[in-house]
């Protein structure tokens, strides 16, 4: 029996005439080049500031991170990861591969994010139609949040982006039922193994085989009305048929392989050492949500106070409502998305802004299905909204169907598009407010130490632009981890005396938390450059 195909599917499967299939392969091949224009867009915005100078703390630890593993150091013992992973392994290529630089290992957050965005093209393409995916992927391509995590050595880019693909492959479950949930499986572990929040592709992904199951029930054959209802219930509480009890376990049983597959290829080095990755992923957080307790409402106050995605968020909820008065309830799969992002979002601690880029592949498919224009039931919205609303018929005609369906929403979408696209200019990556004074300091890092060297920081950041590598155990001496009580004054102590540690530098004022650190190097290290501000740097003292 011939596969269903759901009510969200805009793909052509059914035989055409020669002249009609040409036509299709003709606007399959010019949409093509539009996804590999707007790649190219996405690409050139990307490398654009890519090796610019930034003063982000995090990128400091991954970067002295990957530069650690490049040194034969194992993830997790001894460097410290509080990321899941795969997040510094899917990275770690193309640092080995072009050297322990900030270009190369921005460079594949890059990737991922190109992945992301075609990924993003092909979901909202198979919700929504074509029109749909280029709105889609161009708001994903200049959106400003998402834009900068692009170009960060952060977690957050790679693992929405897998995220994506994820949820695209579960919306070609109804054509390809075992395969798309196995690999859309796969790519939710995967993504869930750069950082931890992604499980929120969860809860689209549900709604996706939901909604397959329930055109695929309605597909199947009934029994007729003469025949006896041997459930005894009415016919709308009308039980599953057994062929969609199947495929309903065929989907959830292969996502579940793909999940666990996934998750166990990755882990499969490390099983060794599954307690600390416990202690470092997984108890770390939960110590820091205890000590930096975000209450919901500051959590709202910085998700109300991200101003670059207001536009879009008012977008997306525009277009939902739209979409659900249109009937085109694949918006819904958007909804989902949007709630288990914020529910996650806020109850995240400590919170921070870069954070926000989980809920935007939600709000952009929201705004994309609901408000971008679908050619082939326009005609149908149009007479639909005549009908519903019987005070405009004097003045509803085609024109007017146009503006409001396709020419109002265009705008919004477009000015979105370029209201980011200004946020871009004016605030791109970098250059950091200090930049000449963190010159400074990795220029005094290069000259007072050599390459085999160790230098401990609070700033790892200026240690990987001296080319300097930092302890293994201290890639990340950030305010959580000092505060949670995973590095103390005795731990790096320890690690100070060794005969590689060549200089201490204190700059971030987040060394200032551990009781007696400071005296006990002043006594053990000479100062050789002071910069203000309790800013310092201690070199070995001679013998």
């Amino acid at each position: 029996m011939t596969q269903p195909q759901t009510l969200a599917s805009h793909d052509q499967s059914l035989p055409m005439p020669a002249a009609a299939s040409g036509k299709q392969r003709l606007a399959l091949h010019w949409e093509a080049v539009l996804l590999g224009g707007i790649l190219l867009l996405a690409l050139l915005l990307r490398l654009w500031h890519l090796s610019a100078l930034t003063d982000n703390y995090d990128e400091g630890v991954y970067w002295s991170s990957l530069r650690a593993m490049r040194d034969g150091y194992g993830l997790f013992t001894p460097v410290f990861s509080s990321q899941p992973p795969f997040f510094l392994l899917s990275l770690y290529p193309l640092v080995a591969l072009f050297g322990p630089t900030q270009f190369a290992a921005r460079l594949g957050v890059v990737g991922f994010s190109l992945l992301g965005i075609a990924a993003m093209y092909l979901l909202a393409r198979r919700l929504g139609g074509p029109w749909v995916a280029i709105a889609a992927a161009l708001l994903l391509t200049c959106d400003y949040v998402y834009l900068l995590q692009s170009q960060t050595i952060e977690a957050e880019a790679p693992s929405v982006a897998l995220m994506i693909v994820a949820v695209a492959l579960a919306a070609y479950a109804d054509r390809y039922p075992w395969q798309a949930a196995l690999l859309s499986g796969a790519a939710t572990s995967l993504a869930s193994m750069e950082k931890l929040f992604a499980v929120a592709a969860i809860a689209p992904i549900a709604l996706l085989f939901l909604g397959q199951l329930i055109t695929f029930e309605r597909a199947l054959p009934h029994l007729s009305r003469s025949a006896p209802d041997v459930s005894g219930m009415p016919p709308r509480l009308r039980l599953p048929q057994q062929q969609t009890i199947t495929r309903a376990t065929l989907l959830a049983g292969a996502y579940l392989v793909g999940l666990a597959l996934a998750a166990l290829l990755v882990l499969l080095p490390y099983l060794g050492q599954l307690q600390a990755v416990y202690q470092q992923v997984i108890a770390f957080h939960l110590a820091a949500s205890h000590s930096f307790a975000s209450t919901l409402g500051q959590n709202l106050h910085t998700l109300l106070g991200a101003a670059p995605e207001r536009p879009l968020a008012l977008a997306a909820l525009l277009g939902f409502v739209v979409g659900l008065i249109r009937r085109r309830w694949q918006v819904l799969t958007a909804g989902a998305w949007v709630l288990a992002a914020l529910v996650i979002l806020l109850h995240q601690a400590p919170l921070f802004p870069h954070h926000l880029v989980l809920v935007v592949p939600g709000l952009i498919l929201s705004a994309a299905i609901g408000l971008a224009p679908a050619p082939e039931t326009f005609s149908q919205e149009v007479a639909a909204l005549r009908t519903r609303l019987p005070r405009m018929r004097p003045v509803w005609n085609a024109w007017g169907g146009k503006l409001v369906l396709i020419g109002l929403p265009a705008l919004l979408l477009i000015g979105i598009i370029l209201l980011n696209l200004r946020y871009a200019v004016r605030y791109p990556l970098g250059p950091a407010a200090n930049a000449a004074q963190i010159s400074q300091v990795a220029s005094d890092l290069q000259r007072f130490t050599t390459a085999q060297q160790q230098v401990i920081t609070d700033d790892q950041y200026v240690a990987a632009l001296a080319n300097r590598a930092v302890p293994p155990e201290l890639v990340d001496t950030s305010s959580v981890r000092i505060t949670t009580g995973y590095l103390t004054t005795a731990q790096i102590i320890a690690i100070a005396e060794r005969p590689q540690v060549g200089a201490i530098l204190f700059y971030t004022g987040r060394f200032d938390t551990l009781p007696g650190f400071h005296s006990w190097v002043v006594q053990h290290f000479q100062l050789a450059r002071h910069y203000g501000n309790g800013q310092d740097l201690y070199l070995r003292a001679s013998p």
